[in-house]
């Protein structure tokens, strides 16, 4: 047991900013993990993980003695959270790419369950220490709350995907073993906690790495949703035909008290997509330009599921439009051509429902940018920001219907910022691209890779 003159309560109110799946990220994909009053829950061991791995690396010094290690114990007690019996269980259909044909890989259509975003969750963390620590380990575990907050540190399965994102409210007692009163409180379970700023603890929990966010607008998107609604009807000719709609998803509103609608364009659409084109651009380097070893970058900030697989780096997160019946439910009905006779294939109209998004796309890459030694990180950076430079240019786009012209982004400008430098890419209605880099940021990137 450990001994200890000082202890903190911190109780935590966690609110979904995006979907988080519980349960196993590998066969069991359509399950979340219950409790036995049947409401979901994120166990107490996938907390401490998420929290240790981001201390191992932006607060060694205290890391072990805050979490323990295999010899002993840590100063932290985390309770497993628990969401309200009110949150919604969403589920999304999805598939596996294989990454050399670009097609979906046979039988790889599979569901994700996941409980939906606007859902919140409590847990507590409990620190047992002494006064000698007591000052070093609060500001770790502060440290730790608000890059839990600012969404550097993201809970359960998908995280590089969009999920697992959440904004914390933080109440915070001390107890002091040597005054009666703070300890008579202690053992009478009595609690007075006061809300922590967890602004102030953010100047400490910066991001080390580069963070891209493109601001633009997705003037028609369709990326299909898993189910589809068989009772719409628009006219004689067209009921017995599916409508194909976006992924559109319930979100509680605490201020109205009321569900609001969103459309979504999920992280993966939008992580596939760019790492696509990420491979595209290094394979050229590779081949075109010598550099060795380019080839193999796009598995190292994507992740892979070869082998034993392997996590990725670049976060990215799901886009969320609020939905408007006027502008995201209009159905266009059009028909499926043989490409063998160009004559049109009989039954096979077509009613689908495209989305107009004015959007920003959060992404971001860890990793300290201004480190002369981290010559490959900077080539990742890099591939990321010409893969960025083509999305403005219009040589790829979103969802389906490419070509039909869908989800062709307009972007407006693509900001870098690595928190001390920002530079800018700037496209007008043209897709003529200027820069604003007068930090040098993009020069610097540049002249590692030596194009």
């Amino acid at each position: 047991m450990a001994l200890f003159d000082n202890a903190i309560i911190y109780k935590i109110e966690a609110k979904c900013v995006s979907p988080l799946h519980t349960g196993d990220s590998g066969a069991q994909t359509d399950e979340i993990l219950v409790g036995s009053d049947g409401r979901a829950i994120i166990q107490g061991s996938s907390l401490a993980g998420a929290m240790r791995a981001y201390a191992g690396v932006n607060c060694t010094k205290v890391c072990e003695g805050l979490f323990g290690s295999n010899e002993k114990e840590g100063r932290l007690i985390i309770s497993e959270g628990v969401f309200e019996d009110t949150s919604p269980v969403q589920f999304r259909t999805r598939l596996r790419i294989d990454g050399k044909s670009g097609s979906a890989l046979k039988g790889a259509k599979f569901d994700v369950r996941h409980i939906g975003a606007g859902s919140i969750f409590k847990f507590s963390i409990t620190y047992l220490g002494t006064e000698r620590d007591m000052d070093s380990d609060t500001e770790a575990v502060e440290k730790i709350l608000a890059a839990m907050d600012n969404g550097i540190i993201r809970l359960g399965a998908y995280k590089t995907s969009g999920y697992g994102r959440v904004k914390l409210e933080v109440l915070k007692q001390v107890y002091r073993m040597k005054d009666e009163h703070e300890r008579r409180a202690w053992l009478k379970d009595e609690y007075n906690g006061r809300k922590l700023d967890l602004a102030k603890a953010a100047t400490a929990s910066a991001h080390s790495g580069v963070n891209f966010n493109i601001k633009c607008e997705i003037p028609e998107f369709l990326i299909k949703s898993a189910t589809f609604d068989f009772e719409k009807k628009y006219t004689a000719d067209t009921q017995q035909n599916v409508v194909q709609q976006n992924i559109i998803e319930d979100e509680y509103d605490e201020k109205t008290g009321k569900k609001v609608r969103y459309v979504i364009i999920p992280g993966t659409s939008i992580k596939g997509v760019i790492r696509n084109r990420v491979q595209i651009i290094a394979d050229w380097l590779e081949k075109n330009k010598s550099i060795e070893n380019i080839g193999r970058l796009p598995d190292e900030m994507f992740g892979t599921e070869t082998g034993d697989g392997k996590k990725g780096l670049v976060l990215f997160d799901e886009v969320r439009v609020r939905y408007n019946e006027n502008v995201n439910s209009k159905c266009c009905t059009r028909i499926r051509i043989n490409k063998f006779t160009g004559g049109v294939i009989e039954k096979a109209l077509i009613n689908e429902e495209p989305g107009f998004a004015a959007a920003q796309i959060s992404i971001s890459m860890p990793g300290d940018a201004d480190d002369e030694s981290a010559a490959e990180k900077k080539h990742m950076y890099l591939l990321m920001l010409y893969a960025l430079r083509d999305l403005g240019l219009g040589l790829y786009n979103l969802g389906g219907g490419q070509s039909i012209g869908r989800g062709y982004v307009k972007v407006a400008a693509v900001e870098v910022s690595d928190g001390t430098r920002s530079g800018t890419m700037y496209f007008d209605e043209n897709r003529n691209i200027s820069c604003d880099d007068k930090d040098g940021m993009f020069k610097q990137w540049m002249d590692s890779l030596e194009v």
